[in-house]
């Protein structure tokens, strides 16, 4: 039975031995990941902004190219409502000139 005891602390020792250099190993993990955390935080952040920069100056050429086509509309509109307006006077000389011909035949 004595050598029971001298059998458990040395497989106690080893345990320990190894116990420690997990941990030293978990904890040069640890600060490993801690100094990339930072880099890698920035990074994702930087290219999330660029992509929203990106997708805001698509945005800016988009409204552009839209108030470009409603100028070209409205101006498309006027142009149709002059030659509306045109037609209208026409015709309302015409009708007035049918109805001073009218009254001149009838009269």
């Amino acid at each position: 039975m004595k050598s029971l005891p001298s059998l458990d602390s040395a497989l106690l020792a080893q345990l320990q031995r190894s116990v420690a250099q997990l941990l030293g190993e978990v904890t040069a993990r640890e600060q490993a990941l801690a100094a990339d955390t930072p880099s890698l935080l920035e990074s994702g952040w930087r290219q999330k902004l660029r992509a929203c920069g990106q997708r805001a100056a698509q945005l800016d050429t988009q409204a552009h190219r839209a108030a470009e086509t409603l100028r070209d509309a409205d101006g498309m509109l006027a142009d149709s409502e002059q030659e509306l307006r045109q037609h209208l006077t026409a015709m309302a000389d015409l009708r007035q000139k049918l109805t001073d011909w009218a009254s001149r035949a009838i009269g």
